[in-house]
Protein backbone atom coordinates (compact mmCIF):
# COMPACT_ATOMS: atom_id res chain seq x y z
CA UNK A 1 0.00 0.00 0.00
CA UNK A 2 1.37 3.49 -1.12
CA UNK A 3 0.49 6.41 1.29
CA UNK A 4 0.21 9.45 0.38
CA UNK A 5 3.41 10.78 2.48
CA UNK A 6 4.95 8.75 -0.84
CA UNK A 7 3.96 11.40 -3.55
CA UNK A 8 5.82 14.42 -1.96
CA UNK A 9 2.98 16.86 -1.86
CA UNK A 10 3.73 20.26 -0.19
CA UNK A 11 2.11 20.81 3.11
CA UNK A 12 -1.14 22.01 1.46
CA UNK A 13 -1.93 19.80 -0.29
CA UNK A 14 -1.25 16.76 2.15
CA UNK A 15 -3.27 18.60 4.72
CA UNK A 16 -5.91 18.80 2.57
CA UNK A 17 -6.27 14.74 2.09
CA UNK A 18 -5.15 14.44 5.61
CA UNK A 19 -8.35 16.35 6.66
CA UNK A 20 -10.64 14.57 4.11
CA UNK A 21 -9.14 11.17 5.22
CA UNK A 22 -7.18 10.36 2.59
CA UNK A 23 -4.17 8.63 3.36
CA UNK A 24 -4.15 6.20 0.86
CA UNK A 25 -2.79 6.56 -3.35
CA UNK A 26 -5.09 4.00 -3.98
CA UNK A 27 -7.99 5.95 -3.04
CA UNK A 28 -7.09 9.08 -4.82
CA UNK A 29 -6.30 6.53 -7.93
CA UNK A 30 -9.48 5.50 -7.85
CA UNK A 31 -11.49 8.80 -7.44
CA UNK A 32 -12.39 10.89 -10.78
CA UNK A 33 -10.08 14.34 -10.94
CA UNK A 34 -13.15 16.14 -10.74
CA UNK A 35 -14.32 13.82 -7.52
CA UNK A 36 -11.42 15.44 -6.63
CA UNK A 37 -11.59 19.26 -7.32
CA UNK A 38 -14.98 18.61 -5.64
CA UNK A 39 -12.95 18.21 -2.03
CA UNK A 40 -11.66 21.68 -1.83
CA UNK A 41 -12.16 25.17 -3.60
CA UNK A 42 -8.12 25.67 -3.66
CA UNK A 43 -7.07 24.88 -7.38
CA UNK A 44 -3.59 25.08 -6.78
CA UNK A 45 -3.92 21.95 -3.62
CA UNK A 46 -6.20 19.76 -6.28
CA UNK A 47 -4.06 20.62 -9.50
CA UNK A 48 -0.90 19.53 -7.34
CA UNK A 49 -2.65 16.65 -6.45
CA UNK A 50 -4.40 15.25 -9.84
CA UNK A 51 -0.85 16.26 -11.30
CA UNK A 52 1.23 14.01 -9.03
CA UNK A 53 -1.54 10.95 -9.87
CA UNK A 54 -1.14 11.22 -13.89
CA UNK A 55 1.91 9.02 -14.27
CA UNK A 56 0.46 6.73 -11.33
CA UNK A 57 -2.56 6.61 -12.65
CA UNK A 58 -0.79 5.73 -16.25
CA UNK A 59 1.08 2.78 -15.04
CA UNK A 60 -1.73 1.87 -13.43
CA UNK A 61 -3.68 1.51 -16.53
CA UNK A 62 -0.67 -0.78 -18.52
CA UNK A 63 -0.93 -3.15 -15.73
CA UNK A 64 -4.54 -3.40 -16.11
CA UNK A 65 -3.67 -3.97 -20.49
CA UNK A 66 -1.19 -6.66 -19.27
Amino acid sequence: MTTIDDLGLTARSYNLLKRKGITDVDVLLDMTDEEIFGLYDGAKAVEEITAKLRPLRKAKQVQKEK
